[in-house]
């Protein structure tokens, strides 16, 4: 029974690798943007200048952007919320928002004033927190997190209007950490996880702001 399982494990589980890797990771770490914006550089990406690891997301909002802004600066635990996967969020305990357990469905007024050198936290503490690094109205949101040990990550957020009244809404993270088999492994866990978090968020933005544009 024990080399059957082992059989299997051996046969299953390095092609579920090689198909990972060779499609559906460069699938999502550039989910819904063009190669010119993947190429593209942004604000922000001199604060991480040489990532180890590093993604480009984006979806187009049926609004322009000055609809699409508030939805952005209000994100946050005890703030709006992440416009993702709510209940999961309850189920590790990291749902607690200015709403309760649930992410805005409204603008909430007292969290718009969004301050460089603001936290943008993910959790109680003393779970890690990003602070707001730059703050370009309608066009630019950078958050940095960093710590004393090398590690350095950039999270910023895009608004990019169109001549049609769209604006594309997009997402980048840039990431560094000292050279160990640890971070390296840790971080590549977390990747899938975080795109399926990300890819709803962004979509949770896109389907609050054309609600309430066309409302």
């Amino acid at each position: 029974m024990l080399s059957t399982i082992l059989t299997m494990v051996v046969l299953v589980i390095p092609p579920l690798v090689l198909l990972y890797v060779m499609l559906v990771r460069p699938w999502h770490l550039k989910w819904g943007a063009t190669q010119a914006e993947v190429r593209r550089t942004f604000a922000g990406d001199d604060l991480v200048p040489e990532p180890v690891m590093t993604y480009t997301r984006a979806v187009t909002v049926q609004a322009p952007a000055e609809r699409v802004w508030p939805w952005l600066v209000q994100i946050g635990y005890e703030r709006g919320g992440w416009y993702s996967y709510d209940g999961l969020q309850r189920l590790v305990g990291v749902a607690k928002y200015v709403d309760g357990h649930k992410s805005a469905n409204r603008i909430v007024p007292e969290l718009q004033q969004l301050q460089v050198g603001d936290p943008i936290r993910l959790a109680d503490d003393p779970a890690p927190a990003f602070t707001v690094h730059t703050i370009t109205p309608n066009q630019d949101l950078i958050l940095l997190g960093e710590d004393d040990t090398g590690f350095r990550v950039t999270w910023s957020f895009h608004l990019e209007e169109r001549a049609d009244g769209s604006t594309r809404l997009l997402a980048r993270q840039r990431l560094v950490f000292p050279p160990r088999i640890g971070p390296w492994l840790m971080w590549r866990g977390v990747e899938l996880p975080n795109f399926i978090m990300e890819r709803k968020m962004l979509l949770g933005i896109k389907q609050r702001t054309e609600k309430e544009h066309t409302a």
